[in-house]
């Protein structure tokens, strides 16, 4: 979204506030599913947080061929969903299974593993974007299904 979606405003001619309307779509969908989770309670297997994956692949392929900004403020409310069905439900078992000494260690280590893929990804997505911004977004889409592939078969429980 940080780099595709600006990318793909610009080269409709979306305003400012379009892509406002976009991103703000992706907060309220992510918001909404986190509320659920601590509601209602979370996934008790990694496997199921991959549909997360799918769904947020989804949303972005969608994005990607958008033709306009209601279209794509749907999508980014579909990529929304999937991006914290994945968080609020794989997050969880992440803490679950990490001993309470070492829980400021393992939050380190998540916002690692989630900053230090920037560093490889923006590169490349740049580079493609270059050439095609729908290629760029659904590799990135075809990348995100490809991480819910597997996740989805690893065994039901963390460390086992």
């Amino acid at each position: 979204m940080s780099l595709g979606l600006p990318l793909l405003a610009r080269s409709h001619g979306w305003s400012a506030s379009s892509v406002g309307l976009v991103i703000g779509c992706t907060a309220a969908s992510s918001l909404l599913v986190t509320l659920a989770a601590a509601r209602f309670g979370t996934f008790a297997r990694p496997a199921l947080a991959a549909v997360g994956c799918f769904v947020a692949a989804l949303g972005i392929t969608a994005l990607a061929f958008a033709p306009s900004v209601a279209l794509a403020a749907a999508a980014a409310f579909l990529q929304g969903i999937g991006v914290a069905l994945f968080t609020s439900h794989l997050n969880p078992l992440f803490v679950a299974a990490t001993p309470p000494t070492q829980l400021t260690r393992l939050q380190s280590v998540l916002a690692l593993s989630q900053t230090i893929p920037l560093l490889i990804t923006t590169p490349l997505l740049s580079t493609l974007a270059t050439h095609s911004i729908p290629l760029a977004l659904t590799t990135a889409a075809a990348t995100t299904a490809a991480a819910g592939l597997l996740l989805g078969s690893q065994p039901s429980g963390l460390g086992n």
